[in-house]
């Protein structure tokens, strides 16, 4: 009797090893911003653990001047370690358009990280994107990079871009090439 209980305990714990590391390597959140020429953005956001929200109002962007939107991820990373360079300061990357008129406002999409802290010090993680209207040019992201500064993604493409990797998030927008028609 006693072998069989030792037999069991030795199974059980020869499956636990064998379980517990897979459940602790759990897959990425994955947020795909499809920015839809003269349409509302195609957002996709797969794995989110404890659900997101998805606010695209009015008072999300600029009316007449910008589109944009904020993916709210509960519970997740509260305590501001994803989506951060190694000065502490927000992650951001700007798309931009060698057409534009003005060579320092060349930029038409940002995408950036933050979180929304509350009054005990934690927040959500979300993702956020603003795409400027028809006319309108963000700044140019600095040449070679600057700390809390965003960073230049490129020039816009119809193709995903993933501007984000790490264990917990994967961030990938599609820009799109229709703002290099004048």
């Amino acid at each position: 009797m006693k072998r069989i209980r030792c037999i069991i305990a030795s199974s059980a714990l020869a499956l636990l090893t064998l379980l517990l590391p897979c459940s602790l390597l759990a897959k990425p959140i994955v947020i795909r911003i499809n920015d839809v020429p003269n349409a509302a953005p195609v957002i996709t956001v797969i794995g989110a653990p404890n659900g997101y929200d998805i606010d695209t109002g009015p008072d999300i962007a600029t009316p007449g001047i910008e589109e944009g939107g904020i993916i709210t991820l509960f519970g997740v990373d509260q305590f501001g370690s994803v989506g951060q360079d190694e000065f502490g300061n927000d992650l951001g990357w700007r798309f931009v358009i060698p057409n534009a008129p003005n060579p320092a406002r060349s930029a038409v999409d940002i995408v950036f990280i933050q979180h929304d802290f509350d009054l005990f010090g934690n927040g959500d993680l979300q993702v956020a994107f603003d795409s400027a209207l028809a006319g309108v040019y963000y700044a140019t992201p600095p040449d070679p990079p600057i700390p809390g500064r965003d960073f230049n993604a490129g020039v816009v493409t119809d193709e995903w871009v993933t501007l984000y990797e790490d264990d917990t998030l994967v961030v990938q927008f599609k820009p799109h090439t229709y703002r290099l028609r004048n």
